[in-house]
């Protein structure tokens, strides 16, 4: 799930999820090919499971294909009124294919943390890679040093490792290293 955050595409049977955090909004484009009406369906379905298993909240933008008719656009406002679960505002689906969607903020969504904050991400990933490396002995993590000096500003973490792993654990920051780092 992590590296849909990341790179902001989101696959699904018939089409994809562009998803891109903006200040302002969240924005889920919607592209595949075939029938606009059965895609709008199959987008709308995952541009919900997005929103709610990345507990999107604020302004959220939904770009569905073009629609031929008022029906066809008041049937995906059904869909995505039986789907996405109380409270919320939207608007209806208008000409250009354009959802709103207004939810309650209550935090930062998945998408913002990895998006804005890649360090800490990065650092939570290298330690549930470290609960479950194998082996006996010091339990090495190695990461850029931004990710290094994330981990080891949190005392608590290494030290909850440890009684998970029952090893000791070393932090070792590597210039050359990109991405989460790794775990032996």
């Amino acid at each position: 799930m992590i590296d849909h955050v990341r790179t902001g595409h989101w696959p699904f049977p018939g089409g994809a999820l562009w998803v891109d955090a903006t200040p302002a909004m969240l924005l889920i484009d919607i592209d595949g090919e075939g029938d606009a009406m059965t895609l709008a369906k199959a987008g709308a379905r995952a541009a919900v499971h997005v929103v709610r298993c990345c507990d999107v909240g604020g302004s959220i933008g939904v770009d569905f294909p073009s629609l031929p008719g008022r029906a066809e656009r008041q049937a995906i406002d059904a869909l995505v009124d039986a789907l996405l679960p109380q409270p919320f505002e939207r608007t209806a689906v208008n000409g250009f294919g354009f959802l709103q969607i207004i939810r309650r903020r209550e935090r930062p969504s998945l998408i913002e943390q990895v998006r804005f904050d890649p360090v800490a991400t990065d650092a939570a990933l290298l330690l549930r890679q470290a609960e479950r490396a194998t082996g006996t002995g010091t339990l090495r993590l190695t990461a850029r040093p931004a990710v290094a000096e994330h981990i080891a500003a949190r005392p608590a973490w290494t030290h909850m490792l440890q009684t998970r792993t029952g090893r000791p654990v070393e932090i070792t920051a590597d210039a050359a290293i990109k991405g989460t780092g790794h775990a032996q």
